[in-house]
């Protein structure tokens, strides 16, 4: 997110209520003069805030102006759908009127360099996609003051047609993008459409389905084992449930919470299916699935308790360190899935409730609405699917729920920082996934010195790790299927000598995720 587009956010939300909960504003003629207001306080061409205190000065000087010439819905309605639209604090930004390959008319602000089949508007024009292109697609260039408007437009032609500023960038945040599939060149699944076009409108999925969703369940039965060298069962393993560390874990088997739901594009050949990443950013406080790519949410947050040294007790934020890929065949709904992760580790020893929680508990079907009970998000609105009431809307972590901590500490306002490390789930499969060893080391850098030992999961005499996954069976389009996904892995070490003494790292780790398919 560039700085304009964290300013203009800041200007959302600090200057009023939700749009969804105010009047409807029925008078917007003064939304040009409030642009000029705020053009003259914030110096919108010249803004190039790169701190967060500097982005709070302007936001004070642009609150302020607007006040002096909107009220109620009206500024509710220009701050969310005007300014946020403008070319205030974008470098090199213009409006540009566009008209796409369907025949629809596309108003954007984009950087000058960007074209389409339409018209760039010039230096004086509205700096807002709201009032800078006619209905017919060309500009309109308009001058306010107290005593007189003028209104005059002109049109032009352009033979170049390159991809617009904004679209590809992995998020709907322009008013006639109907999709965002984060691609160079826009052709691929995204949002809740077939394929996004080069100029992120929806097109119809020529080679149906398009999409897989996975939605975890709540743990429930067992999925797996460990075993010593003689094959006999040490413990079971429960579907829904993680096991860490190598033979001196002192971290017991947790639950992974319920309710998150992952959204994959699928290209199928007949029966035969490739799994790929979606890159449209859910929205914070909705239920919209997470993406699959870079940077995408992998998963609500994830408590780990420490019962034996509460202090220790943490709280992990997964995100995809690459994006997802692999295979799902549809006769069967055998799957095999590549989920790399980065895992960023915060310790707030907090052992009755490790991360922070939405205040209400909710479905994938029934989403829940509530505030976060703590956190950098503490007191803001939160959207929960799962029973638990964690959301990856109520992060723990850094100063604004974005920001990381410093390692060691630093500016986190719910633990410390640890740091993150890479976690690979590679192969995440419906099929049996397994690791052994004779002598218990079944990890790169897994020890038997200095208070380490072979095995896993706080037995020495683990030689075997085993979860079984469970395939969906035939999977019709829009019906869901219940199916189990399965991995062992290996972590490695945080660098906290605290925390890898007792979750005795680098070890093994093993997951199951019982859920369901739906393919679009």
């Amino acid at each position: 997110m560039t700085s304009g587009h964290r300013m203009l956010v800041l200007l959302a939300l600090l200057a009023s209520p939700r749009l969804a909960h105010a009047a409807e504003c029925s008078d917007r003629s003064g939304f040009e003069a409030a642009m000029e207001a705020v053009d003259a306080a914030v110096a919108c061409k010249a803004a190039r805030p790169h701190r967060r205190k500097a982005h709070i000065k302007y936001v004070k000087k642009a609150t302020k102006a607007l006040g002096n010439t909107l009220s109620g819905a009206c500024r509710t309605e220009f701050v969310q759908r005007f300014l946020r639209n403008a070319t205030c604090g974008r470098r090199s930004s213009v409006v540009i009127c566009c008209s796409t390959g369907q025949g629809k008319h596309a108003s954007r602000v984009v950087r000058n360099a960007a074209q389409c089949d339409g018209e760039v508007c010039s230096d004086t024009a509205p700096r807002s996609v709201g009032k800078g292109c006619t209905a017919t697609g060309t500009c309109v260039t308009s001058t306010t003051s107290s005593t007189t408007s003028t209104t005059t437009s002109t049109t032009t032609s352009t033979t170049t047609t390159t991809l617009p500023g904004f679209c590809g960038d992995g998020r709907i945040n322009q008013p006639d993008e109907e999709c965002d599939s984060g691609s160079p060149d826009g052709n691929t699944v995204g949002g809740d459409c077939g394929f996004c076009t080069s100029g992120c409108i929806c097109a119809a999925c020529s080679n149906p389905p398009c999409g897989l969703d996975f939605t975890l369940f709540a743990p429930s039965g067992t999925c797996g084992n460990t075993r010593d060298g003689a094959s006999a069962i040490i413990k079971s393993l429960t579907c829904g449930g993680l096991s860490i560390g190598g033979g001196a874990s002192l971290i017991p088997e947790g639950p992974t919470p319920d309710g998150s739901q992952s959204r994959f594009s699928l290209s199928c050949t007949a029966s035969s299916c490739t799994i790929g990443p979606t890159s449209t950013v859910p929205l914070v406080d909705t239920s919209d699935p997470d993406c699959t790519n870079t940077g995408c949410n992998f998963g609500t947050p994830l408590p780990i308790p420490n019962p034996t040294i509460v202090g220790i007790t943490s709280c992990v934020l997964n995100t995809w360190r690459a994006p997802a890929s692999g295979t799902l065949d549809l006769l069967t709904g055998a799957s095999s899935t590549n989920v790399p992760l980065s895992s960023d580790t915060y310790i707030t020893g907090n052992l009755g409730q490790p991360c922070p929680r939405c205040s209400a508990t909710g479905t994938p079907s029934n989403p829940a609405k509530g505030q976060c009970d703590r956190g950098p998000r503490a007191g803001n609105e939160c959207t929960t699917t799962s029973s638990t009431g964690y959301t990856r809307d109520c992060p723990t972590g850094g100063v604004d729920g974005t920001n990381p901590c410093t390692p060691g500490g630093g500016n986190c306002v719910d633990g410390s920082h640890v740091g993150t490390i890479n976690v690979d789930l590679s192969p995440l499969t419906t099929g049996a996934a397994s690791k052994s060893d004779p002598g218990g080391s079944f990890c790169p850098g897994q020890s038997n010195d200095d208070g380490h030992l072979f095995g896993c999961f706080g037995s020495p005499a683990c030689r075997t790790i085993t979860e079984i996954g469970s395939p969906a069976g035939p999977i019709a389009t829009g019906t869901p299927a219940p199916a189990t996904l399965a991995s062992v892995f290996c972590i490695g070490a945080t660098g906290n000598g605290l925390v890898d003494r007792s979750v005795d790292l680098p070890g093994p780790g093993a997951v199951s995720l019982p859920g369901e398919f739906t393919v679009r």
